[in-house]
């Protein structure tokens, strides 16, 4: 990570503990994070467990509205935003009451909490499931599915906010807990700051999954159109949730890519309208719906085994149900695809800024479910 980059997460986990200090929760995450406390208060021999529980998943939770706050105006609706301090409530357990806290190794040993307390603690107003599947992918390294600002810096700041909510315990406890004791008590901790940012990003708007794929052929000219697009987005930071991938000829390898589920396409192509070359067009797909094929024309299909056009292989991912409802293509009229040769022209190379430009436009446009725009 480079110096920018750790001032940046050093940053969020500052904004992050300033915020915790205010409370800033929903109503309903307040309700949801207290009968969280005063079940694992039951379940916990150390009622204080439960204290750095809960003073864990409001750490977390903050991390993400740090996150929010970092996040360009009007890419989370109005439903996103925290209620205040004061709307929320409560207090949070003290200090002084973890500084005095003196579990045995026992105790620490019994501290990770169960899927059925969480469950048990379903309070109105949060979905729970969603809340447990985005901590599932935090878990599984898959942050990028979830982060606002890209996983490294999602995992960073989680990773800073865990070791310093154990810094606090080190003082009075390391020394009584054995290893495999610290150890549980380290998962505890981390359980319940993943289960904070989960249950924030559960409450926001769920960052459409965007597919930017890129195709065409690099040893005919300007057909590599595609290919240099997808290689320039790659280097360019784009919105939570989209992914960049170039498949070259190789159809079979896009629906392989749609397979992972996106709720939306963009394929950039050289596209033949008659149009001066170099001109860039954002077109509707137009996806012929393999059922409606004659038989002989549907086996010739599946016998393709590369589905070298781009044609093809949407059909293949329409009839194997993996295709988006919305299919954009961003294409680029050609000036010479027919001759072998590696470069493209001087009006298609021109034409490369113009496209990844419009394809963030309508990645602005697909990004977010709300519809709503930076």
């Amino acid at each position: 990570m480079t110096e920018a980059a750790e001032t940046g997460v050093d940053d969020l986990c500052f904004a992050a503990r300033a915020l915790a200090q205010t409370h800033a929760m929903t109503e309903a995450s307040h309700r949801y994070r207290q009968q969280c406390l005063e079940q694992e208060r039951r379940r916990q021999p150390v009622t204080e467990l439960a204290d750095w529980a809960g003073t864990a998943l409001l750490v977390g939770y903050c991390v993400r509205r740090s996150e929010e706050q970092r996040v360009p105006k009007g890419r989370l609706s109005a439903g996103g935003a925290a209620a205040s301090g004061a709307a929320a409530g409560g207090a949070e357990p003290g200090e002084d009451a973890i500084g005095e806290a003196e579990p045995d190794g026992d105790a620490a040993g019994e501290a990770e909490p169960g899927e059925d307390a969480i469950g048990e603690a379903a309070a109105g107003g949060v979905d729970t499931g969603r809340v447990a599947a985005i901590s599932e992918t935090l878990r599984t390294g898959d942050a990028d599915r979830v982060s606002l600002l890209g996983a490294e810096t999602t995992v960073a700041a989680l990773d800073r906010v865990i070791a310093t909510e154990l810094d606090k315990r080190q003082e009075h406890l390391r020394e009584q807990l054995d290893d495999a004791a610290w150890s549980e008590l380290e998962d505890y901790i981390a359980w319940w700051v993943i289960h904070g940012y989960s249950l924030r990003a559960s409450e926001c708007p769920r960052a459409t999954r965007v597919l930017v794929v890129g195709v065409g052929n690099v040893l005919h000219g300007d057909d590599g159109f595609g290919v240099e697009v997808a290689r320039r987005l790659s280097e360019r930071p784009l919105a939570p949730g989209v992914a960049v991938a170039e498949t070259g000829i190789g159809g079979i390898h896009l629906v392989h890519e749609l397979m992972a589920g996106y709720d939306a396409l963009v394929v950039v192509d050289t596209v033949d309208r008659g149009r001066p070359p170099g001109t860039v067009m954002v077109i509707d797909a137009e996806v012929t719906d393999a059922a409606e094929l004659p038989v002989d024309e549907r086996h010739d299909l599946l016998a393709d085994m590369h589905l070298a056009t781009p044609e093809r292989a949407l059909t293949v991912a329409r009839a194997a149900g993996v295709l988006p409802e919305r299919t954009i293509i961003v294409g680029c009229q050609p000036a010479e695809i027919e001759t072998l040769g590696i470069g493209l022209t001087e009006e298609v190379s021109r034409a490369v800024d113009n496209a990844v430009a419009e394809i963030e436009r309508c990645v602005r446009e697909l990004a977010w479910s709300d519809g709503s725009l930076p």
